[in-house]
């Protein structure tokens, strides 16, 4: 439905070889303005292909589209289950700048990290912003809402 909605382009197609259609979407304009990309967990976290036949602009793939503009959405739970695993593909490189949003109010279920450049994360969330490590077993738990924090609420 999201896809149809959207008019999808495929961007990560054949393994994030596909420059004709890259370039299609180039010349049509897609990749201008705001555009919402679904990829995976391994693609926002990082920075190691897993193989050669990989593109490497695919790892972190929205650091290659526009990093100063671009941030990533990744699931806590995609990150509790997947975290041993991503953290084997991490490398030290410039830092991603995050924030934890909670999902539903006392659960810990939809709380997602948003994360990117230190720019559009300040520019975004303000002073708020933490940077992500290295290793994301090293990444701090989101912080229950109590009045003295400053959280961030999307409405």
């Amino acid at each position: 439905m999201l896809a149809t909605t959207l008019n999808t382009d495929f961007i990560g197609r054949d393994h994030w070889r596909d420059k004709e259609e890259y370039e299609r979407m180039r010349k049509m304009g897609s990749l201008k303005g705001s555009s919402l990309f679904l990829v995976g967990a391994a693609h926002t976290l990082t920075n190691i292909r897993s193989n050669e036949d990989q593109n490497p602009k695919a790892f972190p793939a929205f650091k290659h589209m526009d990093a100063d503009s671009s941030i990533a959405v990744t699931l806590k739970s995609t990150i509790d289950k997947r975290g041993a695993l991503i953290d084997e593909r991490r490398m030290p490189t410039t830092p991603d700048f995050g924030v934890w949003i909670e999902g539903e109010e006392d659960s810990e279920k939809g709380t997602f990290l948003v994360h990117g450049a230190k720019s559009i994360m300040r520019n975004i969330f303000g002073n708020i912003i933490e940077e992500v490590p290295t290793k994301l077993a090293d990444l701090s738990a989101p912080v229950p809402l109590t009045p003295q924090k400053k959280h961030c609420v999307i409405l």
